[in-house]
């Protein structure tokens, strides 16, 4: 089973409403999160992964492209700046294609559908439609980064019986959601910046590859040419701290991503994360060579 380091990091869903953040002093911007009581947002999420894996001059492709729709209240605000956020998932699209013995197989599921169709198609639908409507709560500091995800167990229940290979168990999952929203989220500097200055967020992790410090470098670059939005841009490492005991190897890795503040609307109205990398493993007397392309993107608006 591949390991992503962009995964979901998939279950809660957290993010990434900046808000008022309006303290600028000597051209210096203040990235705290400033959320109100009783607030509501819409937000929606596009993760898209791809997995190429080559044995033995075999080479086999496959993908999944999964969206959703999600509603945020802020339930309550703490006196050290910390949120409470009821998450409601409104929507769920999921498109994934495998290969087979005929070429390509091609799932859809959407919770919208009027109708959810038979075979896997369906019976995912029906695994994945009660989400829709359920809620999750999450705890997050004013400064982007989560402390708790609470999922229902009604949730995570018809989650266990969806197929390994669909990895929705990992996605739905409290380290999944924490993980998922880690990538794509700000986790913003504790004092204010200025033009061309840089901060870093740092998280051990461990996988079937070894055990690395993910290292992300954050660059506040200041108002847009185009635009009246702030952008912030990041530089993601993996630095290996410990190697895996299978022979496992992570031999690539590449991360970047953008984020875009309105100062006027105090949030991120959009943030995009792509990785990439390539991973070995071995497989009786053969090498499997393995590259994951990933992107996680989120938008968010008052409602």
């Amino acid at each position: 089973m591949n390991v992503y380091f962009s995964r979901p990091a998939l279950t809660g869903f957290l993010v990434f409403a900046l808000l008022p953040l309006s303290t600028i002093c000597a051209q210096e911007t203040a990235l705290k999160w400033n959320l109100a009581s009783n607030e509501k947002f819409s937000l929606e999420m596009q993760q898209q992964v791809e997995i190429v894996s080559q044995v033995d001059r075999r080479t086999r492709t496959s993908s999944n492209d999964m969206q959703m729709w999600i509603d945020w209240e802020v339930m309550g605000v703490e006196a050290n700046g910390n949120y409470t956020i009821k998450q409601t998932i409104q929507r769920i699209k999921l498109v994934t294609k495998t290969p087979n013995d005929s070429g390509e197989q091609v799932i859809n599921v959407d919770t919208d559908a009027q109708e959810s169709g038979g075979g896997l198609a369906g019976q995912l639908t029906q695994m994945i439609t009660p989400l829709v409507g359920n809620t999750i709560t999450f705890q997050m500091t004013n400064r982007g980064m989560i402390e708790s995800v609470d999922i229902p167990e009604a949730s995570m229940e018809s989650l266990r019986q969806a197929p390994e290979s669909m990895r929705l168990r990992e996605l739905f999952s409290k380290e999944g959601l924490s993980e998922m929203f880690g990538q794509a989220a700000l986790q913003t500097p504790d004092k204010p910046v200025s033009q061309g200055e840089q901060w870093e967020s740092r998280r051990e992790i461990t996988s079937e590859m070894g055990t690395f410090e993910r290292v992300q470098a954050f660059t506040f670059q200041g108002q847009s040419a185009n635009s009246e939005l702030q952008v912030i841009k990041l530089k993601t490492e993996m630095q290996e701290k410990a190697p895996s005991e299978t022979g496992a190897k992570l031999e690539e890795f590449k991360g970047t991503g953008t984020f875009e503040y309105n100062p006027e609307e105090g949030i991120f109205t959009d943030s995009q994360v792509d990785n990439q990398m390539v991973t070995s493993k071995p497989y009786s007397d053969m090498m499997i060579e393995t590259s994951v392309t990933s992107r996680i993107r989120l938008r968010i608006k008052r409602q």
